[in-house]
């Protein structure tokens, strides 16, 4: 699973020209992540706590029940929405947008 992750994350990091946010739970997360990957930023879906891992995370997704008003969400088949936090400044957030 390592060696996939690795070749997948180095091939779209030279396409784009920046690293790939790693999007896992918790449990993957102490299966596969860590202790490797330390250079790419993590996003950590953790619905029932903040995250408890032992590295810094910079997204993180609270909940899989938000709702929007407005979003045109509740007209649809789709009634709820991800809520994420970014742990960084709106500059981070722009460093780390593909060029």
């Amino acid at each position: 699973m390592r060696a996939e992750l690795s070749a997948f994350l180095s091939a779209v990091e030279e396409e784009y020209q920046v690293k790939p946010v790693i999007y896992t739970t918790e449990e993957a997360y102490s299966y596969f992540i860590k202790g490797f990957f330390g250079d790419y930023p993590l996003w950590i879906r953790s619905v029932v706590t903040r995250p408890r891992i032992d590295r810094d995370w910079t997204f993180w997704q609270y909940t899989n029940r938000g709702q929007l008003e407005g979003s045109g969400l509740d007209e649809g088949s789709e009634k709820y929405i991800d809520r994420n936090v970014f742990w960084g400044t709106e500059e981070e957030l722009d460093e780390m947008l593909a060029p």
